[in-house]
């Protein structure tokens, strides 16, 4: 409700005239085992139904015209906990970024077994001592996950995704290191009152089949009025009803999995559910708040635009307050294609809200910085079905119950190509050469060639950048290779471009491919001298909007889905082969320049550009990323493209305006961003760029914030290989 409020929205609940009480005995009950029925029956349907209906009029009145698993073991609570970080560890990433969220809970399924934690040791806060995780900590961290089974193994419900709080799952009293299981309350609780009707009743040694019992007793009570599991939702969606629900991959409550189960059904009865229906899975969130996600506070605006204005919406943002330092993340979300793209960027509220209201789209990730606002976007739910895996070694086989995608697409079209000589020469140098100077071989060398096979667009970039590596070494043959490269370039060009709006499970590999070949395309046959900031007569492309056909690949289909076919397995493996570094490698002591450039960008902040601060803040992430901090330096800082256009992905419409008009503030960000960019010059077709970017800005700059950049230019010098401090 706060989130509506705040979005200027009205809102309305209900406690249903119930008073606060300690137990649902006080009003649900006459006598033990008799139930109220007409205090259920109001709770669950009658004091809703009268709060929607008085809430309606007193909207109207105001605003008048203006609308049209059973645990057999008691493990410290510290050893929960320790498995959930060991899981966080090994799931982190599997986005692409270390946050400390899970983002893609099914990788994570298929990714951590909790058995195979048993015996590790740990430091437990509580008891100042060292533990061991044991078997029962594991068996109940999978019962968590896995979702409790009838007494014959037949599934009754989903479990918690990875990630959950899973103390208060499973609660424990502990003395010292001796505990006592702290979750039968409520389980005691339906024994007696549903079951037995007898408040006196014990339940001791509970078997599985007491377990069905309570189960089939306490649905039977309570699914007539609380079970909200209506599939046949077309009358609602013919009238131009329009429903977005989310839920937290964190919620202690309620299992994410049920939400699922149930838009599932909907779209299996319905079917083309997306139409009117979308479901958002919110990583890190608890039960309706909590937990380190955020809050999806755009869906109201959303939902209102979906009806009034029949704007769709294919994701929305969530805004998360973080503490610590800064540290940009990049939360996937289980969204269209089984999880979300990689691209982070830091919003404010205010950029939140513009990306809302322009396209429904907001990007990016968990900032740790102060208080920091931040947004990740999250897309709609596909259909999804449920898989086993995660089995206990040496028992009987207990299954996890993950997500995935299912889809039916059809595949991509092949046309003829005929190769001459010269596409020959090309073919041959890329596959011995070129391939080898990516940074990872097994890509490049390996699998690359073989989806060109089925995608012609990606051998035509194969071949062109092929092309320009050749100018670069024969500077006499340069002319001849150069437009080679062009031509090939624009016939995969205009391929890419109308095939990107088809884009689906099928070619999205393909085109991820194509849209990185693209890039280092680019960046190898560079702008010509004067307009690399401002592209001329609008024939060229800003180096920093090439980025936007891999942002797109990524943000529709989502790494899992790109990673799942020809150039899996996900996540990738790390680089085989990196280039050596060029000139000068290791920590450089960023963080006092880059404190002094906070205050230059505080001082002189220019009106209509609030996110100067964002650019800023996600430039020292990015700093942090590749060079490490005084206190943990980097060794290894040469070659991290994934952290160095990072800060590119997220740059908007508006950064080019700025770069146009010479704002001083956004050239002096470029001029600390070309530091990075020189990192990457151990590929060949990054090599000289961060000069390049320099001495552009350097001519264009406003001559009173020249000191600005001394130090940008300093660092290049000394990063530049036999001190050439220019390209000449």
């Amino acid at each position: 409700m706060i989130n509506t409020v705040a979005n200027g929205y009205a809102s309305v609940t209900t406690d249903a005239g119930i008073p606060e009480a300690a137990s649902p005995a006080e009003w649900l009950l006459i006598t033990p085992g008799n139930i109220n029925t007409n205090a259920l029956q109001n709770f669950g349907q009658v004091s809703l139904d009268d709060e929607a209906s008085i809430a309606k009029q007193l909207i109207k009145s105001f605003y008048a015209g203006i609308l049209h698993g059973v645990y057999s073991a008691v493990p410290h609570d510290c050893e929960l906990n320790a498995i959930t970080q060991l899981a966080v560890s090994a799931c982190d990433e599997l986005d692409g970024v270390k946050d400390g969220i899970i983002s893609d809970v099914d990788a994570c399924r298929r990714q951590f077994n909790p058995f195979i934690q048993v015996g590790k040791t740990f430091h437990c806060t509580s008891t100042r001592s060292k533990l061991k995780i044991s078997r029962a900590a594991a068996s109940v961290a999978n019962a968590s996950w896995t979702g409790p089974r009838f007494s014959n193994g037949k599934f009754m419900y989903p479990g918690y995704e990875i990630g959950t709080d899973l103390p208060t799952l499973a609660p424990t009293n502990c003395t010292g290191t001796v505990c006592k299981s702290g979750g039968e309350g409520s389980v005691e609780f339906a024994w007696k009152t549903f079951v037995k009707k007898d408040m006196a009743a014990t339940l001791k040694n509970a078997t599985g089949r007491d377990f069905d019992t309570i189960y089939r007793h306490v649905k039977q009570i309570f699914a007539s009025n609380l079970e909200t599991n209506e599939v046949d939702l077309r009358d609602f969606r013919d009238a131009g009803g329009k429903m977005i629900t989310y839920h937290g991959l964190a919620d202690p409550s309620i299992s994410p999995g049920g939400t699922l189960q149930y838009y599932n059904k909907v779209s299996d009865f319905v079917g083309n559910v997306t139409s009117f229906y979308k479901y958002y899975q919110v990583p890190a969130l608890g039960h309706c708040w909590g937990g380190k996600g955020g809050q999806p506070e755009a869906l109201f605006n959303q939902l209102r635009a979906w009806v009034e204005n029949r704007t769709e919406p294919f994701s929305t943002p969530v805004v998360a307050t973080r503490r610590k330092r800064l540290n940009i993340s990049i939360l996937q979300d289980h969204a269209v294609h089984a999880v979300l793209s990689n691209v982070d960027r830091t919003r404010s509220p205010e950029m939140a809200a513009k990306l809302a209201r322009s396209e429904g789209l907001s990007f990016d990730t968990a900032s740790d910085a102060g208080t920091k606002t931040t947004v990740v976007p999250i897309r709609p739910r596909q259909r999804g079905r449920p898989l086993a895996l995660a089995p206990d070694p040496g028992a009987a086989t207990q299954a996890l119950v993950p997500i995935t995608m299912d889809r039916q697409l059809p595949s991509p079209s092949q046309q003829s190509l005929s190769l001459n000589v010269d596409d020959l020469r090309l073919y041959h140098h890329y596959i011995t050469v070129t391939s080898l100077t990516f940074g990872d071989d097994a890509m490049w060398h390996d699998k690359i060639p073989l989806l060109a096979f089925d995608n012609q667009f990606i051998l035509h970039l194969m071949l062109a950048v092929s092309a320009l590596h050749l100018a670069r070494l024969q500077a006499l043959e340069a002319t001849k290779y150069e437009k080679l490269a062009e031509h090939h370039h624009s016939k995969a060009l205009s391929h890419v471009t109308n095939l990107l709006p088809q884009i689906n499970h099928q070619n999205c590999s393909a085109l991820y491919i194509a849209t990185v070949l693209i890039c280092n395309y680019a960046f190898a046959k560079p702008p010509k001298k004067g307009h690399l900031l401002v592209p001329f007569d609008g024939t060229e492309t800003a180096w920093w909007n090439l980025f936007r056909g891999v942002r797109f690949v990524i943000e529709t289909m989502g790494l899992t889905a790109i990673f799942s076919g020809p150039i899996g397995p996900f996540p990738p493996k790390a680089a085989s082969a990196m280039p050596p570094p060029v000139g000068r490698a290791g920590y450089i002591a960023w963080e006092k320049p880059l404190a002094d450039l906070r205050t230059m960008i505080h001082d002189s902040q220019t009106p209509r550009l609030p996110d100067l601060v964002e650019l800023y803040e996600a430039l020292v992430c990015c700093f942090s990323g590749v060079f490490g901090t005084a206190h943990e330096p980097q060794n290894v800082t040469h070659g991290k493209t994934h952290i160095v256009m990072r800060w590119v992905w997220f740059l908007e419409d508006d950064f080019t305006k700025q770069v146009e008009k010479l704002n001083p503030q956004v050239l002096v960000l470029l001029a600390y961003f070309s530091v990075l960019v020189q990192t990457l010059e151990c590929f060949w077709y990054m090599r000289g760029w961060g000069w390049r970017i320099l001495e552009s800005i350097t001519e264009q700059l406003d001559p009173d914030y020249a000191a600005w950049i001394t130090w940008p230019r300093d660092q290049l010098k000394l990063g530049c290989p036999n001190g050439l401090s220019s390209l000449d």
